[in-house]
């Protein structure tokens, strides 16, 4: 007999699937499938026999590490390890067992630090390592395993502000009264960055003249932690951008005065074109002259100048990088930022985003050579094309200084689907005269898993807690996680070979 609640979770799934059947448009078509999401989230949570398995194999895990770890334990881990019961409690359920992993998590990501320092170079605990990884992937990949993938992407999350055609049109005419009467139409809210509200409006003035006009502004919450999503620093970085001649939407004024419509927020020229993937997947054959596009324009944001004097520098958080004045500085301060980031957002416990981040600040590559602007999300979800060309690079709210390689490599992996590796890499180097060296592209995919590991549950846990966060969030907690995170054992040993011939 199937509990109460399963039955109808399971009733309202099969109401979803027959919805998501009929004819309807692409944001009802997002809504129904968000809902699903959460509803197979909830369902997994009655997975009795799925959370059994995971707190036995967690068990064996904890034992056996417990073990490993005897003999070099660091002084702030030799508190005591507290194994959970060797047998479970008759009539202990879900939340018991969901309870007690967390438990588990918590104890082993407290050995990875030791491990990873002392005894990484041992099998026997290389092998360990790997396997806290592939535990706690199970979770990630049952959920997206469970996922139904949206037929368009998620509307927007958070939206906050009074944004509406007659909200616009007094700020508008308080703001530019020489220019009023003005008018305000089409307005759309639209996906724009899960860390942004954005929408998109005309503006008919009192000459005559016609605008189409986009708003990013900022969210109550704090999401992904980037310095980027104040929208004053996206401002000034678009700023940089647009006098560097990037193909940016031109970026206008800064409404720092939360106030006027609810948030702060910038408003920009709308850029022309249309999306062409998402950041997992591209919707289509990739045209070889977009291809090319892509990459080239990634060079070119590469190779901005970045001057210390530059008033939009000056005025955004790029500043704060250029204390880095090498690679292997900047990189090192990355990754110690994701690091007191996720702590920051107290995340659930995880062996996987201890053993990633650990590695990551062992293993920083030797370069010299001095950071680059980055995009930050580099990707076809971030791009508009027009005429089967780039026509506009959108969302810089990720954008610091870096190294290439990260944001090279989160374009590889946006295009898996349609593009190999290799010719991502032979463009790369025709166009720009370098090859980048594998050891640092080895690096930041396990770099970039760990941004998956950071912002996607951090996702979840936002709309777990928070009341006013909007549905389209689970898409990053529930459908993306695993996405980042199922390769990270492959990479790590990727890059430990790649490491070991240049030595």
């Amino acid at each position: 007999m199937l509990p109460t609640n399963t039955r109808l979770l399971q009733g309202v799934q099969a109401a979803l699937a027959r919805l998501s059947s009929l004819e309807l448009p692409s944001e009802s078509r997002a809504i129904i499938s968000n809902i699903a999401l959460v509803t197979n989230e909830l369902l997994l949570r009655e997975d009795r026999q799925f959370f059994l398995s995971l707190y036995q194999q967690g068990r064996a895990l904890l034992e056996e590490g417990a073990a490993i770890a005897a003999g070099h334990l660091t002084t702030a881990a030799r508190e005591p390890i507290a194994l959970s019961p060797a047998s479970v409690p008759e009539g202990a359920g879900t939340d018991w067992l969901d309870a007690q992993r967390t438990k588990i998590g918590a104890a082993l990501a407290r050995l990875v630090p030791s491990l990873t320092h002392e005894g990484s170079d041992n099998a026997r605990t290389q092998g360990f390592l790997q396997r806290l990884i592939d535990w706690e992937n199970q979770l990630y990949h049952f959920r997206l395993s469970q996922a139904k993938p949206a037929q368009d992407g998620p509307e927007n999350n958070l939206r906050r502000g009074t944004f509406t055609e007659e909200s616009l049109k007094r700020y508008l005419e308080r703001a530019f009264p020489a220019r009023a009467p003005i008018t305000v139409s089409s307005l759309k809210t639209l996906a724009g960055g899960f860390s942004k509200t954005t929408v998109m409006f005309d503006a008919q003035f009192n000459d005559g003249r016609s605008e189409s006009l986009v708003v990013r502004a900022e969210q109550p919450l704090d999401l992904l932690f980037l310095d980027g999503a104040r929208v004053d620093n996206e401002f000034h970085v678009l700023k940089l951008a647009c006098a560097a001649g990037h193909t940016v939407a031109e970026p206008l004024w800064l409404e720092d005065d939360a106030s006027a419509l609810g948030q702060r927020f910038l408003v920009s020229r709308k850029a022309v074109g249309r999306n062409f993937g998402s950041r997992i997947e591209v919707t289509a054959k990739l045209p070889e002259e977009l291809l090319r596009d892509l990459i080239g324009q990634l060079i070119r944001i590469h190779r901005t100048p970045i001057r210390a004097a530059d008033e939009h520098v000056q005025r955004s958080h790029l500043h704060n990088w250029l204390a880095y004045p090498t690679l292997t500085e900047c990189v090192t301060a990355q990754v110690r930022y994701w690091k007191e980031g996720a702590r920051r957002f107290n995340l659930p416990p995880s062996p996987l985003l201890e053993r990633g981040l650990e590695w990551l600040a062992s293993n920083v590559p030797r370069n010299a050579a001095a950071p680059s602007l980055l995009h930050g999300d580099y990707g076809l979800h971030n791009i508009l094309i027009e005429n089967d060309r780039l026509s506009c690079v959108l969302d810089w709210e990720g954008a610091t200084l870096g190294d290439p390689a990260e944001d090279l490599v989160w374009l590889i992996d946006g295009l898996r689907s349609r593009v190999e590796r290799s010719r991502v890499l032979d463009i790369h180097t025709q166009m720009s005269g370098e090859r980048v060296p594998e050891e640092r592209l080895r690096y930041f995919e396990v770099f970039n898993s760990i941004r998956f590991a950071v912002v996607c549950p951090r996702a979840l846990q936002l709309f777990e807690a928070h009341p006013e966060v909007d549905i389209g969030s689970c898409e990053l907690g529930l459908r993306f996680t695993y996405f980042g995170t199922q390769r990270m054992n492959e990479s790590i040993a990727l890059a430990e070979a790649e490491r070991t011939q240049c030595l």
